[in-house]
């Protein structure tokens, strides 16, 4: 199955992904981005969405937010009844990026656990004392 990304955002954070994406990768086809500072509401975006996933049932439809029960998320969240659609909230960089990467043949919803993980991972703290604790980068900078 085709696996095909959604990302819908408030302000202009999904366009500004999809260029990070492109800059890493190249340009996808894989993502349709939509900016709820661009379509003004999420009823607008709702729309866009149900004319995307309503064009092939051969696919897997990615939906990612930007946050859990915000005005984008629950607009969209009646995706879900169709088999062929999942929702993400909270996504950074880390996770669209294996999300492009992923081989769609082993979409699985473990496997998009274990991605969900992975990107969790990602979000770190760094300061003086974590820094110190790391020995290599220490030597890396003296």
């Amino acid at each position: 199955m085709d696996l095909k990304i959604i990302i819908a955002t408030h302000g202009y954070l999904a366009k500004g992904v999809v260029s990070a994406i492109d800059m890493i990768t190249g340009k996808t086809e894989k993502i349709k981005h939509f900016d709820l500072s661009e379509y003004k509401t999420p009823w607008n975006i709702e729309k866009e969405v149900e004319r995307i996933t309503e064009t092939s049932v051969e696919c897997v439809y990615l939906i990612l937010t930007d946050i859990k029960h915000g005005s984008v998320y629950n607009q969209l969240m009646r995706f879900c009844k169709k088999d062929n659609v999942i929702m993400i909230s909270g996504f950074n960089l880390a996770l669209v990026l294996e999300l492009v990467m992923i081989n769609d043949d082993i979409l699985t919803k473990e496997r998009l656990l274990s991605i969900i993980e992975t990107a969790k991972q990602n979000i770190s703290l760094l300061d003086s004392e974590e820094l110190k604790k790391m020995s290599d980068i220490n030597d890396f900078w003296e």
